[in-house]
């Protein structure tokens, strides 16, 4: 078996640890042996080796960039809503997520399913009952770019079209 690096140490809320400094903090241990890729034994401990330790060593220096970094995307979403027959948008399928909405009738919250996509660099959802069951149903993978097309309502449901996208 190949010897894996392991780091480990305790953490604690207040701890900062300085990126150009990880070779000097006592906290960090390096031990030559297998363990799992990442392990908590009590709170605020970490273990971190094999992959891992190459993966943490990426964030500690992708950390130290920060401010050569510019805004690429807004990962907060917003609700998407269509309202007219024809409406629609495009978009990159981005997964499923719950959200709490207020039932119109009796004003009770409850959880519903929404789904995600990136466009125009944010991330919008919806949470229309058939547009989420569409895309389950379609067993849509991340990453696939759809349009979303509003076709009517009927009584309290809003219908949708699923188109999968490709190039010419």
């Amino acid at each position: 078996m190949a010897n894996q690096t392991t780091i480990t140490g305790s953490s604690t809320a207040n701890t900062t640890i300085n990126p150009q400094a990880v070779s000097t903090v006592s906290t960090i241990e390096i031990n030559e042996t297998a363990a799992l890729p990442v392990s908590s034994n009590q709170p605020g401990d970490f273990e971190i080796s094999g992959d891992s330790v190459e993966l943490f060593s990426e964030m500690v220096e992708q950390s130290a960039k920060m401010a050569d970094m510019k805004p690429v995307l807004t990962l907060s979403s917003s609700y998407m809503e269509l309202n007219t027959p024809g409406d629609s948008f495009r978009g990159v399928f981005f997964g499923y997520q719950t959200i709490t909405t207020k039932d119109e009738e009796t004003g009770e919250l409850r959880e519903v399913a929404a789904v995600r996509f990136l466009h125009n660099r944010s991330v919008v959802i919806n949470a229309g009952v058939v547009l989420v069951d569409e895309c389950r149903n379609a067993r849509l993978k991340e990453g696939t770019p759809v349009e979303v097309t509003y076709t009517g309502k009927v009584k309290r449901t809003k219908n949708y079209t699923l188109t999968l996208l490709g190039r010419k």
